[in-house]
């Protein structure tokens, strides 16, 4: 291995992204060299701002997995992450970047796979929620895992606890680049589990929003508590009545849409 690592972020424009992008520029900026970035328009400015070099950007409004092989082709590439990347990787991606390719996930697995991993943790009253780094297999989450971290459930919105994850992540990135520095190579703890049913669409959080009684009252309230989901609600000849503990986060999305 070169004493540059080079790699490729698979991301959208949010928090984990971002901080993953700083600490780079903070920590590793003569060590790691961000080659391609498939995101959105947001996130690409962001990083161009950060960076003295030019680095490739494929939209993720389509799958473009053709132009992300194409780079990785024309370049030596040492890793690929996925930072709530919006598709499913292939199994043609995940061999082109030769197995070197991880995902960041808001969830344990293979508990809590897919999409909304925190919600989903508060809905089924988790004591722990926890931030997975681990390998991307050809079945959606369920890979080898480098490092995985838990934190507490305190009972909090999902965006708050979401920033917490990021924090840990940035701790689990930076043990990740130093381990890879140090050992030449990325050490998992857990094996694929191969009785694993292939990856099936979680269904619509939008028939889970509404409080029936009084033990949904609280899970739901706090776990829908984070824009742009709808509100918990309770529902009265027709008429939704939402409840949020903190209003300033769903006004604050719709003052912006």
């Amino acid at each position: 291995m070169s004493k540059t690592l080079s790699i490729i972020i698979l991301a959208q424009n949010t928090l984990l992204a971002k901080e993953i992008i700083v600490t780079i520029k903070s920590k590793f900026n003569k060590k790691i060299r961000i080659i391609a970035l498939s995101s959105d328009s947001r996130l690409k400015e962001y990083s161009t701002k950060l960076f003295n070099y030019k680095i490739k950007f494929v939209s993720n409004n389509l799958r473009n997995e053709h132009k992300l092989i194409e780079i990785i082709k024309k370049n030596k590439i040492d890793l690929v992450l996925s930072l709530q990347h919006r598709w499913i990787i292939s199994q043609n991606l995940i061999n082109f970047s030769n197995n070197n390719i991880y995902n960041f996930h808001f969830g344990k697995i293979p508990q809590f796979r897919g999409h909304d991993p925190i919600i989903y943790s508060i809905l089924k009253k988790q004591k722990y929620f926890y931030s997975t780094i681990h390998k991307i297999s050809k079945i959606v989450d369920t890979g080898e895992v480098f490092s995985e971290k838990k934190i507490l459930n305190l009972n909090q919105i999902p965006r708050v606890i979401e920033k917490k994850m990021v924090q840990t992540f940035k701790l689990q990135f930076i043990e990740m680049i130093n381990q890879i520095f140090k050992k030449k190579k990325i050490s998992t703890k857990k094996k694929l589990n191969k009785k694993l049913k292939k990856y099936k669409k979680i269904k619509s959080l939008k028939n889970k929003k509404l409080i029936n009684n009084v033990h949904d009252l609280e899970k739901k309230t706090i776990a829908f508590n984070q824009a742009p989901h709808e509100p918990a609600f309770f529902l009265h000849k027709k008429k939704k009545y939402y409840v949020l503990i903190d209003y300033k986060e769903y006004l604050k999305f719709k003052n912006k849409n």
